[in-house]
């Protein structure tokens, strides 16, 4: 419980400075005072910074449950929605979906590409009885694959949806689909609540299906439950700002670190520290080089990427596993 207060204080801080990051006259102390007096510092925080702030904090909060429930069910420390091909299958729904000019229908196509790919993983992994190391390889196959249809759409698209689909790739939170966010926003909330009365569940699937059978866990629906659930995480993120790297990677590790591995503190943990961590990449990402803007999945791929090969050289970082 103490863990979980300390979450939720840090949250708190981290969306604050993430509001007031990026031009303007807004700081810490104004805040309230400009939230309460008519102008365009108020539209700023009310209508851009607010919105994108919240965005962000649902994407990384469920780009890193996902990333835990994969790496607990498949006990494999690579599992995420990227190294498996789910972000991939999201991406590619997504390019149909703004090619076919079926806005409103973003969240759909983003999950069924995402259960797409999870399917196809899974299939082809227990019919060869593929390896964890295997089925990471596999994902990242996947992914190559998805890309290549991405960039074959782009291709033959007009030049316009070309810009538009770009920054899904990339990761990008400074123009999201306010409509998706209303969509996927609750979505997210509400699997992340179904991953939190799951705890146990996740504890036991985690020591192996041999231990979790025999604690009266039926295998199948459980999996095909959890799978589903991050398949749904990941397309929900996909939908709102496109495909964000090292999040459902890196994070998980980090709060294991720091809580321990039981999922009743590791999953609302992985809510918190990933919405904190995707927050303030996307805070500096306004302010780094402003008044132009990198996108955030370059902010998270690049810190991610150093924190994972700073864990993966360190020997603490191997009894995490």
């Amino acid at each position: 419980m103490k863990s979980i207060v300390l979450f939720l204080l840090l949250s708190i801080c981290c969306i604050l400075i993430a509001t007031v990051l990026g031009p303007g006259e807004i700081n810490l102390l104004n805040l309230m005072p400009t939230l309460k007096t008519p102008g365009v510092e108020r539209t700023i925080l009310l209508q851009i910074r607010l919105p994108r702030v919240g965005a962000g904090f649902l994407v990384g909060a469920g780009l890193s449950l996902a990333g835990a429930v994969l790496q607990s069910l498949l006990r494999n420390p690579l599992a995420e929605g990227y190294t498996l091909g789910l972000s991939g299958g999201a991406s590619l729904g997504i390019c149909l979906g703004i090619i076919l000019r079926q806005g409103f229908l973003l969240p759909v196509f983003a999950f069924s590409g995402a259960m797409v790919s999870m399917v196809i993983v899974l299939a082809i992994s227990q019919r060869h009885h593929f390896s964890g190391a295997t089925l990471v390889l596999l994902g990242v196959v996947l992914n190559f694959v998805f890309s290549a249809f991405v960039l074959l759409l782009l291709a033959v698209s007009r030049s316009e949806r070309f810009y538009q689909v770009f920054f899904w790739l990339v990761g990008d939170l400074s123009s999201f689909p306010e409509l998706s966010l209303k969509i996927t926003g609750p979505v997210i909330v509400l699997v992340a609540i179904y991953l939190v009365t799951n705890a146990k569940v996740l504890d036991a699937m985690s020591l192996g299906e041999e231990k979790a059978a025999s604690l009266g866990i039926s295998l199948k629906q459980t999996r095909q439950r959890l799978i589903t659930a991050s398949s749904l995480l990941v397309g929900c993120s996909v939908a709102v700002c496109g495909v964000v790297g090292f999040v459902g990677l890196v994070i998980p590790h980090l709060v294991r670190i720091l809580v321990g591995a039981t999922h009743r503190r590791v999953i609302p943990g992985c809510f918190f520290l990933g919405g904190c961590f995707l927050v303030l990449a996307d805070g500096l990402a306004r302010v780094l080089i402003s008044p132009l803007e990198i996108p955030v999945g370059v902010i998270t791929g690049f810190f991610g990427g150093l924190f994972f090969l700073t864990l993966l050289t360190s020997q603490r970082g191997v009894r995490v596993w």
